[in-house]
């Protein structure tokens, strides 16, 4: 009879092959579970690698907002189209979204506080389009900036790290333009655009002590200095979060950043950086005392413009373009359709000045999409605004970059249109999808232990 501490012997013989089988299931379970675990990775612009099907999704959604970001700043990407109607950047951001898609996002984590306001724009402007006969071309160009706002919306939650991710792209951004449009001041670089006085009525490049104005990597000044109003609270973010030498470096590239809105000769973008440093002071601790001299001080710098701009006489071009813009509107309710805000205007003047569009980004969408474009238009201004005000009052991170970035390119669009441009209205339009999501962490929440998800990832 075999006893306890037998080696041998047919039931402890038996034992040990139901051992060595229960072992070979459990190493099985294991692999099949160490090949499905995921492991992340950390880039240094704060990308996430991941070794899942719907992880390597999300990284792929990812870097396509990455290229649309380096199509803004650079236009890297050709603009002729690989087939039919879809241009390189508009793959690109079809690739983003069905990636995003995949990576396992639920369907009601892609809708935003902001979609009904932005359905009736599409609709209001796309009808007013159709029924001018103005064609499919200029509906596309919006529809591919609001695709980019879905998939600024689908990274920021399928990965709410990528804000950092988004931070430091701004500041590559920031630096690669503002150094070019340094280099093309003080080399005085021919840009085609000068300024030889202050208030605006001296442009022209022949005339005695004109100033050569940066235009970096677009190719407008006003187009530059709109995209670093956008970028450059996010770049300040970025260097906030750094430490030591990093951060060093960094407050050179902010300066630099500031100093190229300067090299623009831009008086709406002057002002317009200067609001959004202060609505950024103002968001990061947004107590009664401050909001008060942050407002002060924001309502003298734009009375000061004023009345600089009044004694200049240069109030004039503004008041004359918004005055036929109103009278358009008053005899097209329901809008001229997209892009021909423009032309309208150039006609309705009585004068033989030419216009792109009515130097005012609100004005405008009334011109093109009608009093129901417009509706929705402020509605998304007021309530982009509200969210990033609440979220930093509540210490959200992502709301007091988002929230200065809107501000300052609101008062920007108060005498501009730089949306106008495919490139700035793709930026504002990513910059909206963080203002939608302005209270959500940048970081990932740790697991509840015992909740299903820990389960899972355990």
């Amino acid at each position: 009879m075999a006893t306890h501490d037998e080696p041998f012997g047919g039931d402890a013989d038996e034992t040990a092959v139901i051992s060595r089988a229960e072992r070979r299931e459990v190493y099985t379970a294991h692999r099949r579970e160490e090949s499905t675990r995921t492991s992340r990775l950390r880039l240094p612009v704060g990308l996430p690698v991941e070794r899942t099907y719907e992880g390597a999704a999300a990284t792929t959604a990812f870097v396509a907002l990455i290229l649309v970001v380096l199509e803004i700043v650079t236009d890297l990407l050709p603009d002729a189209p690989i087939f039919w109607v879809f241009t390189p950047v508009r793959v690109v951001i079809l690739i983003g979204l069905a990636a995003a898609a995949l990576s396992g996002l639920p369907a009601k984590r892609w809708l935003t506080p902001l979609d009904i306001p932005i359905v009736v724009l599409f609709l209001a402007t796309s009808f007013a389009t159709l029924i001018k006969g103005v064609g499919f071309a200029p509906i596309r160009g919006l529809l591919t900036s609001i695709a980019v706002y879905y998939l600024a919306v689908a990274v920021r939650r399928s990965d709410p790290a990528s804000w950092h991710g988004w931070t430091a792209l701004s500041f590559i951004g920031v630096a690669t333009s503002s150094l070019i449009a340094l280099d093309q001041f003080i080399s005085r670089t021919p840009t085609g655009f000068c300024r030889a006085s202050l208030d605006g009525t001296r442009d022209a490049c022949s005339q005695s002590g004109a100033m050569v104005r940066s235009i970096g990597t677009f190719s407008n000044p006003n187009l530059l200095v709109a995209f670093l109003v956008l970028a450059l609270p996010f770049a300040l973010a970025w260097v906030l979060a750094q430490k030591g030498t990093t951060r060093t470096v960094g407050w050179v590239v902010i300066v630099a950043g500031y100093l190229a809105v300067l090299t623009t000769l831009s008086r709406g973008g002057i002002i317009a950086a200067i609001v959004g440093l202060g609505c950024f002071l103002l968001l990061r601790t947004p107590t009664r005392n401050r909001l008060l001299v942050v407002l002060g001080g924001i309502v003298v710098v734009v009375a000061g413009a004023v009345i600089a701009a009044v004694l200049g006489r240069a109030v004039g071009l503004r008041t004359d373009v918004w005055g036929a813009a109103l009278r358009v509107a008053s005899h097209n309710p329901l809008g001229v359709g997209l892009g021909r805000a423009g032309p309208s205007i150039s006609a309705a003047d009585p004068g033989d000045r030419v216009y792109q569009h009515a130097h005012n980004l609100w004005l405008n969408w009334l011109v093109e999409g009608g009093w129901l474009a417009l509706l929705a238009v402020i509605a998304v201004t007021v309530m982009a605004a509200w969210f990033c005000l609440q979220a930093a009052r509540r210490g959200a991170v992502a709301a007091v970059a988002t929230g200065a970035s809107l501000g300052g390119f609101a008062v920007l669009c108060l005498a501009d249109h730089p949306a106008n441009g495919a490139r700035i209205a793709m930026l504002m339009w990513a910059v909206l999808a963080l203002a939608a999501t302005s209270w959500e962490p940048v970081e990932r929440r740790p697991l509840a232990p015992g909740s299903r998800a820990a389960r899972r990832a355990a």
